[in-house]
């Protein structure tokens, strides 16, 4: 909606070609969290993340016994591996159901097989990753509070 070359800023361009193009406050969030992304625990946390949605998704049994840890129907939601803000619904996700999360990584880990030991490597992995996983579900309640700033500026 905010193209320098189409969309709104090009139809604001014909009428005034002093106008700057600025960026939303939701995009240049997004712009300044991906620039952060070098930051290896931020990365190492984010990939964690993923890997452990894709454990649940890819066996019916992992899914199943995720489902029985849960209270509700909500399962893991997959990460946008491209696009940060819109990574945020699936880190809030996956903080709120950290607990049946684990639970069932432990659950799981107790079997003698190949997804128990995967079970048992990510809950290993995931113990050092968790400061960086409570950061990033921060960011969305600043992501909504810019975007609200945002919009009393354009009124």
């Amino acid at each position: 909606m905010s193209g320098q070359w189409k969309a709104v800023q090009a139809e604001v361009k014909k009428f005034t070609s002093v106008a700057p193009y600025v960026h939303c406050s939701s995009h240049v969030l997004n712009l300044a969290l991906q620039a952060a992304c070098p930051i290896v625990s931020i990365q190492n946390c984010r990939g964690q993340v993923r890997v452990i949605a894709v454990f649940f998704h890819t066996s019916a049994k992992q899914t199943s016994l995720l489902q029985a840890c849960l209270d509700s129907k909500k399962g893991i939601k997959k990460a946008c591996p491209s696009r940060w803000v819109e990574c945020h619904a699936s880190i809030i996700r996956f903080t709120e159901l950290l607990e049946p999360i684990v639970t069932a990584l432990e659950k799981n880990s107790v079997q003698r097989d190949e997804s128990g030991r995967r079970a048992t490597s990510l809950l290993q992995q995931f113990a050092a990753q968790y400061l960086s996983l409570l950061f990033m579900s921060l960011t969305l309640s600043v992501q909504r509070k810019l975007q609200i700033l945002q919009s009393f500026a354009i009124l």
